[in-house]
């Protein structure tokens, strides 16, 4: 599976990637140097449960809980559009 989530010159965000227990799995803050974007390429198992979060970039931007959403910090603002594939 693929995700994507392309920066603006505004924005910065960040991709995470999570197991049904909301254990992380992968997280992508810049997918290169030329880019603020975020992209992830991860390998799923059909009928397993996955979370995605996207974020703003901040210090504390992998510190909240992808179950409930407790603990989120304020990041750069702007629109994201997350582009999945696969």
């Amino acid at each position: 599976m693929r995700l994507g989530v392309p920066g603006e010159e505004t924005t910065d965000p960040v991709l995470r990637f999570f197991d049904d227990k909301g254990a992380e799995i992968a997280f992508n803050d810049d997918a290169s140097e030329q880019t603020r974007g975020s992209l992830l390429t991860v390998a799923v198992i059909a009928g397993q449960t996955y979370y995605v979060g996207v974020n703003g970039y901040s210090p504390a931007f992998r510190a909240y809980d992808p179950l409930s959403g407790g603990d989120a910090q304020p990041g750069d603002g702007g629109d994201y559009v997350l582009d999945v594939s696969g």
